[in-house]
């Protein structure tokens, strides 16, 4: 149901909404999870599946970095305190994770308080981690489907159910990749990106000190 108010504005209603809606589908967690494990495409993948074929697992291995990181400085000190929040992931074009880079060149088109983390983890090259992305609209609209919903483009709270349906995907397949033995991942071609999937695995996260 939508939420009524009269003390919001429409960006706090529509922001509302999509955290009920995001609960409506956590509600459901185990059923949808279950569903999207088993249910196959055209070529008889599942969703994990494809998940995981973004990778190339032959050489994963257990390794230790230390990592650069950009954010705003009111994300830096919670980042610092309390570290990677998976719920709060937003940035998908390599899967849904946490991204940092091992150089100050793949920082350079990113402002904000520069952080230093250290990284321990069972680690993997990616094959296609620009793949996520479609892997990510196909299982919303399968998802979709499953529960019996068509997208209603005069309602005025549709992005807002999308970007709930989205933030449960992420989660969904951070969880599936983790749960597959992958903590982080090289992204290949993305210039120097890797993408944390285990906050387990991120050891340190502090403000850099400037040389």
């Amino acid at each position: 149901e939508p939420p009524k108010s009269d003390t919001l504005d429409s960006y706090e209603l529509g922001k509302k909404h999509a955290e009920n809606f995001l609960k409506a589908l956590n509600a459901r967690k185990d059923e949808l999870y279950s569903y999207l494990d088993s249910s196959k495409d055209d070529n008889g993948l599942t969703i994990p599946d494809r998940l995981l074929g973004m990778f190339d697992t032959n050489n994963a291995e257990i390794k230790e970095y230390n990592f650069l990181h950009k954010t705003s400085e009111n994300n830096a000190e919670s980042l610092q305190k309390n570290g990677f929040d998976s719920d709060k992931i937003n940035k998908t074009n390599y899967g849904p994770g946490f991204y940092v880079g091992i150089s100050e060149g793949a920082l350079l088109i990113y402002s904000g308080v520069k952080m230093q983390v250290k990284y321990k983890g069972n680690t993997v090259q990616g094959k296609d981690l620009s793949e996520y992305d479609r892997i990510k609209s196909d299982t919303v609209n399968k998802l979709m489907k499953y529960l019996d919903l068509k997208p209603d483009f005069s309602n005025r709270f549709i992005m807002n159910e999308v970007e709930a349906f989205g933030k449960f995907i992420n989660e969904y397949s951070r969880k599936t990749i983790v749960e597959n033995g992958i903590d982080g991942a090289w992204a290949s071609g993305s210039e120097g990106y890797f993408v944390i999937f285990n906050p387990a695995s991120i050891k340190e996260i502090k403000q850099a000190t400037n040389n």
